[in-house]
């Protein structure tokens, strides 16, 4: 088994040790031999790959298009219908509503853009507010918008304490050794 893998950007990389166990961690032991490969997009690949299957469909937004008062229909409700009557913990709906709130804020924003896309990710919709740097094409670090950086912010402070919960369990079932 290699010890490299090529990042999202071509170059080879020393291997993130990244491990999905095989059993679950109600089935005790939780250590895998199986190693799952690196998606281009720097991810794991497996069959619930969230990554982009075709140009401009994003399979990643967790939310109805009813939920966020899109102009229109999402092209994918992957994610949504997986999410679909899951227990999530305390933390996760902290996330889940901070999401749900920036993804409103953006379709109510882009109501009258006909060049936004209506099934925009997380990506491109911190673009869209942000904007990119001219000369390096890099998106700029911060929004002109006032309301996005705050939404946006929201929802960083919510992924923090979700990671904090997650954290002590990644080591404990084995996907980090």
């Amino acid at each position: 088994m290699s010890r490299t893998h090529i990042s999202s950007h071509g170059q080879t990389e020393a291997d993130p040790a990244f491990y999905i166990p095989t059993r679950r961690a109600s089935q005790g032991n939780c250590e895998s031999q199986e190693r799952k490969r690196p998606s281009p997009k720097g991810g794991v690949s497996h069959s619930g790959d969230l990554g982009q299957k075709s140009p401009g469909v994003s399979r990643a937004i967790p939310f109805t298009a009813q939920e966020v008062d899109a102009k229109d229909n999402f092209q994918s409700t992957m994610l949504s219908d997986f999410l679909k009557n899951r227990e999530l913990s305390k933390e996760a709906k902290a996330v889940f509503e901070a999401g749900k709130a920036m993804w409103k804020y953006y379709h109510k924003t882009i109501k009258s853009d006909k060049k936004a896309p209506v099934n925009a990710s997380l990506y491109e919709i911190r673009e869209y507010f942000k904007g990119r740097d001219k000369d390096k094409g890099r998106m700029k670090a911060k929004a002109t918008d006032e309301q996005f950086n705050t939404l946006y912010a929201e929802l960083r402070a919510s992924l923090k304490e979700l990671a904090k919960k997650i954290q002590p369990k990644v080591y404990e079932y084995g996907f980090l050794k």
